[in-house]
């Protein structure tokens, strides 16, 4: 413990800092307190030389977000973290095991970066002695694919993991029938608006939230293998384990965050049991409700291209600091409480070397139609240090994709699942806010979000997209969203009094009327906008004195913005496919009909999961 090599790292620290008054002091403390202390390894020593350890790490992380996150300061971040798990390593500290839930479907690509993602945190970081491999973390993936094909290569990539020393075990559809065949047949069928009804044969495609229902029950079979102290850790595969900084013209992807370290901490100083994190990158909601912020920036970047000279440098690279979390991507701000930024914002061009403004506009054509994968080329989303790692606040909505709960957590499923509708975790949300209150918490420790890979995103579009030839259809997915606002703005009126503890079933059905009523006027205003954005841009391509339609070589990338504009009004314009289903579906009130039933079931929805809990726990619970 005290031998020369053993704070190494921390003895940089000091030297990296030696000008600094903070710095000079934890240096004193260490040398005159700290290690004699745990020379005479004194009872108290190793959890003085944690305190002291985290207190230089927080002077070492406010320094390099300030400066731009440069390697050598993450190279002795790192290397701080690792020689920290060596001091709590020798000492009778009790850490956190964690269970990684991976639920994935047809996309193996997405997969393998995550989990080669963990690997690299775990190496990194070395939380819990993951660097000798002594396995603070297991994984489970749990397989939605409908292609059995891609289900082969899931398999195969957790099996690849687990040979690597990262337990990763696959739950397939014989995993996933067979905790369901082990709740008792009467209650599997009343639960089949939060598990599915599908007799003996589970499907691929149930959708995400009975995905995660159904992982739930499954996780409560297995949870006797893990210690005590286990959390479960919900993360969508489409996520790394790094933030998306931005500092001047420079953007990159960095691994900054000790996420387990600081789980650990949160969860053994408090008492909450459901924790969401964030992401940054792309935006975690789909294209449906990001279309019109796009097509306005598009406009002022079609602007700005027009007034520049096509072979001078990049205009594109101008300097925007990042700006906490405030959903600038969304459509519909308001809707969530944020006040909308009317204006703009200015394309940030991803490339690096010397290029001109031709070469950007070439550039952003191409990228445009990544918009349909769920990027979002203007409004990426971007990381914001807080200077204290282990601040939280109460929160409202459950990011689906970044959540952590306690084992008890496991009662909070996921409502509403079998109507298939996007918007689960706000509404989750809704209802543990009502429920648990402080207990419910969020916390500044955001995943990487990547809605493709480069190159690869053509490949692995999310189920529910069909893409034929020379078409790309997301009509289902803009209508699972539109039913979804519904349904959560509908459970937030309506937590506003006593629901879901007191619910007054006779409110019911006005509230959702009402609130349908709302959000489909909302939608006609947003998709008659979306009409007369696709309408300006047409006409600033088409203008036959833009210099892009004056030299040759530009036929290319003008008709791949052509190809954008006719994907968006197919999708989100007022005469789309989408828009005329729902109004079909108002007319006829069936999905109305449906959620009204669905919100006023979850009285006997959450006994009926308390019962099959119990009943698959041995009648522990």
């Amino acid at each position: 413990m005290s031998g020369p090599r053993v704070f190494h790292n921390l003895e940089r620290f000091f030297s990296r800092y030696q000008d600094d008054p903070s710095s000079a002091a934890l240096a004193s403390e260490f040398r005159a307190e700290v290690l004699p202390a745990l020379t005479r390894k004194s009872p108290e020593s190793s959890r003085a030389a944690r305190d002291l350890y985290e207190r230089a790490l927080f002077l070492l992380e406010k320094d390099a977000a300030d400066n731009g996150f440069e390697e050598t300061a993450l190279d002795l971040q790192r290397g701080m973290y690792r020689e920290l798990e060596g001091v709590l390593s020798s000492a009778e500290f009790t850490r956190h095991h964690f269970v990684v839930v991976v639920p994935v479907a047809d996309r193996p690509l997405m997969l393998r970066n995550f989990l080669d993602s963990l690997a690299e945190q775990l190496h990194a970081f070395g939380y819990g002695g993951a660097a000798a491999g002594s396995g603070p973390v297991t994984v489970f993936v749990i397989d939605d694919s409908n292609d059995p094909s891609k289900a082969m290569q899931i398999r195969k990539i957790a099996e690849e993991a687990s040979a690597g020393r990262l337990p990763a075990h696959y739950v397939g559809r014989a995993g996933q029938e067979g905790i369901l065949k082990a709740v008792p047949a009467g209650l599997r069928k009343k639960l089949s608006g939060l598990i599915g009804d599908f007799g003996d044969s589970v499907p691929g495609h149930k959708g995400a939230s009975v995905t995660r229902n159904i992982a739930y029950l499954y996780l409560l079979s297995r949870l006797g293998e893990f210690p005590e102290k286990t959390l479960l850790w919900f993360i969508d595969s489409d996520e790394e384990f790094k933030v998306k900084v931005k500092r001047g013209e420079e953007i990159k992807d960095v691994s900054f965050i000790n996420y387990f370290s600081v789980l650990d901490r949160i969860f053994g100083s408090s008492d909450i049991e459901v924790l969401t994190g964030k992401v940054v990158g792309d935006p975690p909601v789909t294209p449906a409700v990001m279309i019109n912020t796009f097509l306005e920036d598009t406009i002022a970047f079609l602007a700005g291209v027009a007034a520049a000279k096509p072979d001078d440098g990049c205009i594109f690279h101008g300097d925007r600091s990042p700006v906490p979390f405030s959903a600038e991507y969304h459509d519909m701000t308001g809707l969530f409480g944020y006040r909308r930024q009317a204006s703009p914002k200015e394309y940030h061009c991803s490339l690096t070397s010397r290029h001109t403004v031709r070469d950007c506009f070439d550039d952003f054509s191409r990228r445009a139609s990544g918009f349909f994968s769920g990027l979002h080329p203007t409004r990426t989303q971007y990381y914001v240090h807080d200077r204290d790692p282990l601040k939280t606040t109460q929160a409202r909505t459950v990011y689906t994709g970044n959540y952590v709960i306690r084992k008890s957590g496991l009662a909070y499923f996921l409502p509403f699942a079998g109507l298939g509708l996007r918007m689960a975790g706000p509404t989750l949300g809704r209802i543990l806010r009502k429920r648990i209150g402080p207990k419910f918490v969020s916390a500044n420790l955001p995943l990487l979000h990547k809605r493709t890979l480069p190159g690869k995103f053509k490949h692995e579009f999310r189920s529910g997209i069909r893409k034929g030839t020379d078409s790309l259809d997301l009509s289902a997915e803009f209508v699972r969203q539109f039913w979804g606002d519904v349904m959560l703005f509908s459970v937030e009126g309506l937590t506003d009094a006593d629901y879901p503890d007191d619910c007054d079933e006779t409110a019911i059905p006005g509230a959702v009327e009402k609130t349908q009523e709302r959000i489909w006027r909302l939608y006609r205003e947003h998709q008659t906008e979306v009409g007369g954005k696709i309408s300006r841009i047409k006409r600033l391509l088409e203008d036959p004195g833009r210099w892009w339609n004056l030299r040759t070589g530009t036929e290319e990338s003008v008709r791949n913005l052509f190809g954008f504009c006719g994907v968006a009004e197919r999708n989100f314009g007022p005469d789309s496919a989408a828009l005329g289903k729902i109004s079909g579906q108002i007319e006829k009130g069936s999905m109305t009909r449906d959620i009204v039933r669905a919100i006023g079931s979850f009285q006997e929805d959450d006994r009926l999961w308390r019962e099959a809990l119990k009943a698959l726990s041995g009648g522990r619970r």
